[in-house]
């Protein structure tokens, strides 16, 4: 089964530095509506079409689109193209009070269904 994208960290020397996500999602596949209460999220559209919700907000991302997500505020994002292609950023990374951004990595990753 062919998943929809795989997790990229750098752990450098940072005590947390930001982790990202590159996700290649089908038509169709949707995150539901959540929001980080200590991570900023940026979404960066590579190819296809998406569509994100933002606060009150519904906003259609083509390629080359980049929203910023500010920790606190809730959002989604729905796939509307055949597939897709992002950059997700986390800052920092560790998606979760007292957590490391390698077990946020893992958690995330389990939820979505695809290879951390």
């Amino acid at each position: 089964m062919s998943r929809p994208g795989a997790f990229i960290a750098r752990w450098g020397r940072l005590q947390r530095p930001p982790a990202r996500l590159e996700l290649r999602p089908p038509k169709g596949f949707a995150a539901p509506l959540h929001a980080h209460r200590n991570e900023d999220e940026f979404f960066l559209v590579l190819s296809g079409h998406i569509r994100l919700q933002h606060g009150d907000t519904s906003l259609e991302a083509a390629p080359g689109s980049f929203a910023y997500t500010p920790r606190g505020v809730g959002h989604s994002l729905h796939v509307d193209s055949d597939d897709a292609r992002l950059l997700l950023f986390f800052g920092p990374a560790g998606v979760g009070v007292g957590r490391t951004a390698r077990d946020a990595v893992t958690d995330i990753a389990t939820r979505l269904d695809i290879a951390a």
